[in-house]
């Protein structure tokens, strides 16, 4: 788990990012982040109780959370581009961003540790 915050996260973030912030990848962006996020809240609403303790229907909700946390932070990252697009701005919304995405697993982490 550990890797999929720490280098997955990071990577599918500067995967999203473009060089030029244009609308139409603002909107791509916004598609993913409300597709994926629908597609999470349906399976954890609509799915019957048994079937929802299955830890694959579990994680691939998680996943599916993940990935709208991170097109997120892309779609935020993307639209700071659009106002500044100066050199200090692609790499400012980079780093931050990149960072920002490690964010859940200390949500993770912290739980673990209450729990145990």
């Amino acid at each position: 788990m550990f890797f999929l915050f720490f280098v997955a996260g990071p990577l599918a973030f500067r995967r999203l990012l473009t060089r030029r912030a244009t609308r139409r990848q603002q909107r791509a962006l916004l598609i993913l982040m409300g597709g994926s996020c629908l597609v999470a809240l349906g399976l954890r609403y609509g799915l019957p109780t048994p079937l929802l303790a299955e830890p694959r229907v579990l994680g691939l909700v998680l996943v599916l959370l993940w990935l709208t946390w991170i097109a997120a932070i892309a779609l935020a990252a993307q639209s700071l581009r659009h106002i500044d697009p100066s050199r200090g701005m692609m790499r400012w919304s980079r780093a931050i961003g990149t960072i920002a995405t490690t964010a859940p697993w200390f949500g993770f982490a912290t739980a673990a540790n209450m729990s145990a």
